[in-house]
């Protein structure tokens, strides 16, 4: 099982589009500073931190999700990091991207943003001394179908030119000493186990992320999901969840807020019926070395999330 020093928090838990109020908090240097304290607190003592390029668009450069808002309150990324250690954050662990914000563009500009912004996030995975970066590959089919019509009319050109952008990031991240994880997501184009045959494609550069709660969604049970992909695991990000995809949420717009459902599809860890413990174990029967990151997406309290996470983890997931 994962000693709890190998668990890392990912900062995804504050959702800066849908939390309300006090957005001007939460995109202001000070809320981070004070969050860079209290994960440490919490027991956590490495974070991964997602790479949003919005934060360069006329977003506020308190959220420290880009390399521009991070040298423009901190100076360098090294400043940064040293900012992270003496808060009792020893490290980042990974950096986490998806192209979903440019899934409007059209026509081909969509790989050049992908392309474009997806080398960003390795040089920033760089920087910040990150073990992997974990991409999702694509992004919500319903998202891709709303732009671009039904995908039986474009799925293999579009999973063709997605292969070639993804294979180019992974050989820019080797090259700077990144590894590549595609997360598998259950509203993607290569949901469940398509994605398997997609990143053999890639080869020996990329590995896959195995998410437990988008996994359970997609109908997987997660455990034998890490059995069956063994050494292919890159990373690990351990969520939870009781939503079931009753009526093909997957297959909507914005799959992560389903229409008619007074629900979150995830849930704070420990809060859903997923068997965390299962997958620990079913993780220390493969071998994995890598980090194991905790995602609290959609929590509606950030701090009490830190604090659910780290009880479950001491409570269960450490005697697992």
């Amino acid at each position: 099982m994962p000693v709890p020093q190998r668990f890392a928090l990912s900062l995804d838990l504050v959702d800066l589009d849908h939390q309300e109020p006090d957005r001007n908090r939460r995109e202001s240097k000070y809320y981070w500073d004070e969050l860079f304290r209290l994960v440490p607190a919490a027991g956590f003592r490495a974070v991964e931190i997602p790479c949003q390029p919005k934060w360069d668009f006329g977003g506020r450069s308190g959220v420290p999700f880009t390399p521009y808002a991070i040298e423009t309150k901190y100076g360098t990324a090294d400043a940064f990091r040293k900012a992270l250690a003496a808060g009792g954050i020893e490290r980042v662990a990974g950096v986490v991207f998806s192209p979903a914000m440019f899934a409007g563009a059209p026509g081909d500009a969509y790989f050049g943003a992908f392309q474009h912004f997806g080398g960003m996030a390795v040089r920033f995975a760089a920087s910040l001394g990150a073990e992997v970066l974990t991409i999702s590959p694509t992004p919500p089919i319903g998202l891709l179908e709303h732009h671009r019509g039904d995908a039986s009319a474009w799925e293999a050109d579009f999973l063709a030119k997605t292969a070639d952008v993804v294979g180019a990031l992974a050989a820019q991240a080797a090259a700077a000493g990144v590894k590549v994880a595609l997360k598998d997501e259950y509203w993607s184009l290569l949901r469940g186990e398509r994605i398997d045959a997609f990143a053999e494609r890639l080869g020996a550069a990329v590995s896959l992320d195995v998410d437990t709660a988008h996994a359970a969604i997609a109908g997987l049970d997660p455990a034998a999901r890490i059995r069956a992909l063994g050494a292919r695991i890159g990373a690990v990000h351990l969520t939870d969840t009781s939503f079931a995809d009753t009526a093909s949420h997957w297959r909507a717009v914005r799959p992560e807020l389903p229409a008619g459902r007074a629900t979150q599809v995830f849930r704070d860890l420990g809060q859903g019926g997923v068997d965390l413990a299962a997958a620990c174990r079913a993780l220390d029967g493969v071998g994995y070395a890598g980090p194991v990151v905790v995602s609290c997406r959609q929590t509606r309290d950030v701090f009490r999330a830190m604090l659910r996470s780290r009880a479950h983890i001491d409570g269960v997931l450490a005697k697992a």
